[in-house]
Formats: structure tokens, C-alpha cells, sequence
């Protein structure tokens, strides 16, 4: 169903109607949306609200509210050794496809990328927010140095490693979880000695060499499925 972010749902009832009129040019000059056409509105923190287009004009849709949920969250924040910006775009994309909380965006000795267009970063998250259906937009945290990290809030710590694996169940809970995934080479032996020390979990897969993006999504996949929902 087409989908799109509207953040003015929270006090709305079914049979509501709702003006659309920002960023309305997508579905009235590409997609070419039509009265009585289904539109999923999504306000980007758990509401998921069905609705039927009623009216339009050149700038703006009316819909009218059929049904309305929340959605439950999954509490898991990733922070990613920034790659080149055509691969961290691409873990952008990932992380809000596979419903991830909360982004980090790390500077590690390897990292590629150094400064983040915050206004592209988040054009990117609304487009696959609406094109995932998902009802929760992941809140991206400034770029952060690896060392100053804070480490505070999360119930467990996991790290993905190309070189330190591990024999014993990989921790996970339902609250808040970390997972810390390296650029394109991982992390240095440094980091991953001081990563140790902060009682971080390792997690190594029995693959060649992953791109970040594609480590993302193995890494936020595993989480998934030794979790209970």
C-alpha cells in the first residue's frame, strides 16, 4: 500500500479527515494518486493509520481516517563505523527497513566518512520509512567519536567482529540492545581491546568479508531471530 509520513495523527479519530499539503508533489505528479485510493499514513512513532483519499488539489490530499494502530517498537540502536556516503546511505535505508530505534554514526580509525548531510540523511529515512510501511522513524544521534560512546542505557552490548569470535549465546533482550558494527575493515585491535574492556559481547560469523551495509543487516537479522517478540 502506498505509504506516507504525516506526523499530525496523534489525536485523530477514524473518520477524521486529514489535509495533506506538505511534500505532497510524489504522490500528486509521480505516483498520481486518485480519490478513493487507499493511502497508509504513518507519523514516524507507532501510529499506523489507514485512510481513503476524498478529495485533492494541486497542492494538497484530503484522506479520510478508516482505521487506526499502534505498532509495538523493537528497542535496538546501531552504531555504525561510517563507510564511504554511498554505504552509509545504504545502512540508513537498512536500519529503518529493519525497524532499528535509534542510528549511530561513529568515527573509527577506519572510518571513510567524516561529516553527515543531516537534511539528505533524513530524506533518505522518510523514503524508506514509507517505502518499508514502517511506523517508527529511527532517530538519528550525531556523529560520535568510538571513545566517547556512551554506553549507559543499553541492556547488552554486541559487537561484530571480523577476527574475535565467540562459543558461548550471544545475550539479547526485549528492552534496549546495542550492536556495534565497523566500517570497511572492521575495527583496529585498539578498539577492540578497549570494546572488551566495556564488557562488550563479540560476535563473529563464519563468512568472507562483509560490506557494512550487508553487516548491518546480518547482524540486526541474527538479533532478531534470537529474540522473543
Amino acid at each position: 500500500m502506498r505509504a506516507k509520513l504525516y506526523s499530525k495523527l496523534e489525536n485523530c479519530k477514524v473518520n477524521d479527515e486529514v489535509i495533506i499539503d506538505e511534500d505532497t508533489h510524489h504522490l500528486l505528479n509521480v505516483v498520481r494518486v486518485q480519490v478513493n485510493d487507499e493511502l497508509l499514513l504513518l507519523d514516524g512513532n507507532g501510529l499506523k493509520v489507514h485512510s481513503k483519499i476524498v478529495s485533492l488539489s494541486k497542492k494538497q490530499v484530503v484522506a479520510r481516517l478508516d482505521s487506526i494502530e499502534r505498532s509495538g517498537r523493537n528497542n535496538l540502536s546501531v552504531a555504525i563505523g561510517c563507510p564511504k556516503r554511498e554505504s552509509f546511505e545504504d545502512c540508513l535505508k537498512r536500519c529503518t527497513e529493519l525497524g532499528v530505534s535509534h542510528i549511530i554514526p561513529l568515527i573509527t580509525k577506519y572510518s571513510q566518512l567524516k561529516n553527515l548531510n543531516i537534511e539528505r540523511c533524513q530524506k533518505i529515512l522518510t523514503s524508506s520509512l514509507e517505502q518499508s510501511n514502517n511506523s517508527y522513524m529511527p532517530k538519528l544521534l550525531p556523529l560520535t567519536d568510538i571513545s566517547k560512546l556512551e554506553l549507559g542505557p543499553y541492556e547488552n552490548k554486541i559487537c561484530l567482529s571480523m577476527f574475535s569470535g565467540t562459543n558461548k549465546k550471544i545475550s539479547y533482550s526485549e528492552k534496549n540492545d546495542l550492536l556495534l558494527i565497523g566500517p570497511e575493515g572492521g575495527f583496529d585491535t585498539d578498539e577492540e581491546e578497549e570494546l572488551r574492556s566495556q564488557e562488550f559481547q563479540f560476535l563473529n560469523f563464519p563468512t568472507p568479508i562483509l560490506k557494512t551495509s550487508t553487516a548491518v543487516c546480518v547482524a540486526i537479522a541474527h538479533r532478531l531471530s534470537c529474540s522473543v517478540y
